[in-house]
């Protein structure tokens, strides 16, 4: 049994609406928020809820967003009181931007401005919260990343995130509009598509265990990343966003690992060897060098009480665990 609309809209219970909860990071949410009682409506393109299971305080609602004037039509009848915007126009290392441009700009970052004049126009005591991304900070120019280190736009993707971000501030300026900007570090799950770094190695690592002369390529392995977990990301998210801050966060775990190391290690851990499965493998000694940035997670610490603490290593085990059961 689902909740309809009629009665997301008419119910007193303050109402949450989740942008993109058929992604990874918008069902996640969802049910997060769902399991403390929430009503949730979920917006995606496609015809069904693709991960939320139905339940009586869930919505799903069908809507392009590419259409702005559909989705202002909507949020004039909807009127939610929290609106996550989790949808994007994102893809893995080597996406092509250019050719998904128009499609980027207007989910990025116009459906941003549109969910703000319905906050400025219809409803003053909404509340905002945006995810954005690890990708708009300049990770080889500053040792420490938070909340204060200077932003730059490199790509057509870092650009509608940083614009979100400029019209966000601006609105909460001139406008008082509670919001939130999240710039969320690397997280992962089972949800996440195989076309993504992590998946790839857990597959890597499936085929290899299954067939002794299976060959791969990954790439070039000599970078570092934070790692977490998706679905701890959105409670810590939903976490901060009941407390009505008009405030940004970093989230991240704060454990900054190279990227060979981890390949190295997550396939020592079932005796695997990626010389022997990985094309052009190039192992770096644990030590050899330290991470050259870390993350400042103080603020977030503060606010939240905690610190996200999955690492990359207990979150590809359920991802293989979840492959292999697939199998079966």
């Amino acid at each position: 049994m689902t909740m309809l609309l009629e009665e997301f809209i008419n119910n007193k219970i303050p109402k949450h609406l989740v942008l993109g909860v058929n992604g990874q990071d918008g069902s996640y949410l969802a049910e997060t928020l769902l399991a403390r009682g929430a009503n949730v409506v979920g917006v995606g393109k496609q015809p069904n809820s693709v991960w939320v299971k139905p339940h009586p305080n869930y919505s799903y609602q069908k809507l392009n967003l590419e259409d702005i004037q559909e989705y202002i039509t909507y949020l004039e009848l909807a009127r939610p009181d929290y609106l996550y915007h989790l949808a994007a126009i994102h893809g893995p290392a080597g996406f092509d931007y250019k050719a998904k441009w128009i499609e980027a700009h207007t989910i990025n970052t116009l459906v941003v401005q549109a969910s703000l004049e319905h906050f400025r126009n219809e409803n003053p005591h909404g509340k905002f919260i945006y995810a954005s991304s690890s990708k708009v900070f300049d990770l080889n120019a500053s040792k420490v990343i938070s909340e204060l280190t200077k932003r730059e736009s490199n790509c057509i993707y870092t650009i509608t995130k940083n614009s979100a971000t400029e019209l966000i501030h601006l609105y909460r300026k001139n406008y008082n509009i509670n919001s939130s900007i999240f710039w969320l570090f690397n997280h992962e799950s089972v949800r996440r598509k195989d076309s993504y770094f992590i998946p790839k190695v857990v597959n890597t690592l499936k085929k290899s265990l299954e067939d002794s002369k299976h060959i791969a390529e990954l790439g070039d392995l000599d970078f570092w990343c934070d790692w977490g977990d998706a679905s701890e990301y959105m409670e810590i998210i939903c976490d901060i966003a009941k407390k009505n801050l008009n405030e940004d966060f970093i989230l991240g775990t704060g454990q900054v690992i190279n990227a060979a190391n981890y390949v190295g290690k997550f396939f020592s851990l079932y005796g695997a060897n990626p010389a022997q499965t990985i094309r052009d493998w190039k192992e770096l000694k644990h030590g050899e060098f330290s991470p050259p940035w870390k993350l400042d997670l103080t603020k977030l610490q503060h606010v939240a009480g905690r610190t996200p603490q999955k690492d990359i290593y207990e979150i590809s085990f359920q991802i293989l665990k979840t492959k292999m059961l697939k199998k079966a």
